[in-house]
């Protein structure tokens, strides 16, 4: 099943109201309230540009730690009436809000449970999501260069950066980077308790992919592993009608926790599977062409681990029935 997600941030939407959540979430209530009608009566005013927050914030700041002015009289001024004070605690706030919303945010595309998602780029690269993954596309991508930003599996087909004033297309992953100038591969980048990797495979064309501060090259047919803290894996050949099985709903893994396979097919199903750690970790090889059947995989994954199988409100339960 494949669609299109698409969210994109823009001033005053409900995610707007998330982050204004966030800045408020440290004060105290009567003062987060009073903050948020601040902002309420803000209403469609105009942002302030970061010029002007910056040299606020540094007026406010030299006459902050400047000597207490003295009156007429001989009296010091130590400090500002409370409500005075307060105001400028929300003007100040207000401009900090003001200001981060204004700003152009990632667009994001995701691909819900149980759905694959088609992604066309501006720069014309397609992009397949498979169920559960996320990718970051910058507001200036293409501008200077093609950064995406990807958690999950996802098969890129890059336009060439001949056709893009020379701008190569980059992948980056949470401990890896891919770099291409034009060419098709998949990038799976997985990280949990159970695992953490990123794995590249060539369909066609060059790959250069980075971890650790090294590289290593890959052609058609080709792919490495990165894990935590490591250097990509030797260039090795890969079997890719297995790595880009997903694409057709098939499942390929070689030597993974069993957890893992587990969220993949929560992920692709929609439901939970309920399993105890002793199964989730232990490592399994599975190689099945579409179309899957949930109940029949894993079966078959509960016959290697010699488990049980039954299904429960929400999915199914792995689980070793006491003999």
């Amino acid at each position: 099943m494949t669609g299109h997600h698409n969210v994109q941030n823009s001033p005053q939407s409900y995610e707007d109201q998330e982050r204004l959540d966030a800045i408020l979430g440290d004060l105290a209530a009567p003062e987060a309230a009073g903050l948020r009608e601040v902002w309420a009566m803000a209403g469609d005013a105009e942002p302030v540009s970061a010029v002007t927050r910056v040299s606020t914030w540094s007026r406010i700041s030299e006459s902050m730690a400047a000597p207490p002015a003295m009156t007429r009289s001989g009296l010091r001024l130590l400090r500002l009436p409370a409500f005075r004070r307060y105001a400028l605690a929300a003007s100040v706030v207000l401009f900090a809000a003001l200001g981060y919303l204004a700003l152009p945010h990632d667009t994001v595309y995701r691909a819900d449970s149980g759905t694959r998602v088609e992604v066309t780029l501006a720069d014309g690269s397609a992009i397949t999501l498979a169920p559960g993954a996320e990718l970051r596309v910058e507001p200036a991508f293409g501008e200077e260069d093609r950064v995406v930003r990807l958690e999950g599996e996802a098969f890129f087909d890059v336009t060439p950066a001949a056709s893009n004033q020379g701008h190569s297309f980059r992948v980056v992953t949470f401990n890896a980077s891919v770099e291409v100038l034009g060419t098709a591969f998949n990038v799976r980048a997985l990280k949990s308790n159970l695992i953490a990797d990123t794995r590249v495979a060539v369909e066609h064309g060059l790959v250069r992919v980075e971890g650790d501060s090294r590289t290593v090259l890959l052609e058609a047919g080709q792919g490495t592993l990165v894990t935590v803290a490591s250097a990509p894996a030797p260039a090795a050949p890969v079997d890719l009608e297995r790595v880009l099985a997903w694409r057709d709903g098939g499942l390929a893994f070689d030597s993974v926790p069993m957890g893992v396979v587990f969220e993949d097919l929560e992920h692709r199903f929609n439901l939970r599977i309920k399993a105890p750690q002793s199964i989730r970790r232990m490592d399994v090889s599975y190689w099945r062409a579409a179309p899957l059947e949930i109940g029949d995989v894993l079966a078959d994954l509960a016959d290697v681990v010699a488990a049980d199988l039954r299904r429960t409100a929400n999915g199914y339960e792995v689980y070793h029935a006491e003999r």
